[in-house]
């Protein structure tokens, strides 16, 4: 379910930034290449500041290590977002649905990444 409240409030974010900065510098390239960078600032830059997307934090969810430390490195983060996620959505979202498998309840991203997400409510 965070995933999902994520999933909209990034896409609404990006329609709209595209949209102004596609009507302000007449590009598409580069009103997608700001719209990215919100899109990572979103994903990656909110959990090392706050620990958690908006959508996790609605859900009582927070991103740690597997430590159980609370500051994820921006490097731990960045990699969990981008490569990690792409593999875990290979083979129809398997490496998502893995939490569902196994013992530790962690997707295919967090086992690569060293990280995993508890509900700290």
């Amino acid at each position: 379910m965070a995933f999902v409240i994520d999933a909209l409030i990034v896409g609404v974010l990006h329609m709209i930034v595209a949209a102004v900065v596609k009507s302000i510098l007449h590009s598409e390239v580069l009103a997608s290449l700001v719209a990215l960078i919100v899109t990572l600032v979103y994903w990656v830059f909110l959990p090392v500041q706050l620990g958690a997307t908006p959508g996790k934090k609605a859900m009582g969810l927070r991103i740690v290590t597997k430590d159980n430390q609370l500051k994820v490195p921006l490097g731990t983060l960045l990699f969990r977002e981008s490569l990690g996620k792409l593999i875990s959505g290979l083979a129809f979202g398997l490496g998502y649905f893995w939490v569902l498998l196994n013992s530790e309840h962690k997707a295919w991203h967090d086992s690569m990444a060293g990280t995993r997400v508890i509900n700290y409510k």
